[in-house]
């Protein structure tokens, strides 16, 4: 196992189709840098749904700044899910993935 790579989401955000798809079929592992932002990122919480959907192993670093979004509104989710700039709901991540 010498030869991993290492694939940074930040290098390829031009296109999410192709951003979840390495995800889903390149990704063993994935770290998650929980900061204070992340969760409100629409593509990150896309990432970290596909990941945990395809049985990939999640690590995290929690930063000072984190603090945990609470998405338990109906409201909170068809934000991320459907008027949010990246549309979730488009990839087939449902309102149960992302609770």
């Amino acid at each position: 196992e010498g030869n991993r790579k290492i694939f940074l989401d930040s290098d390829n955000m031009f296109d999410l189709d192709h951003l979840f798809d390495i995800v889903k079929t390149q990704v063993d592992e994935l770290v998650v840098v929980l900061t204070g932002q992340l969760l409100t990122r629409p593509w990150c919480v896309g990432e970290i749904v596909i990941a945990h959907v395809t049985h990939n192993r999640l690590f995290k670093i929690i930063c000072d700044d984190f603090t945990p979004v609470v998405l338990d509104s109906v409201a909170d989710v068809k934000l991320l899910l459907e008027e949010s700039s990246c549309r979730l709901g488009n990839y087939n991540i449902s309102h149960d993935m992302v609770l």
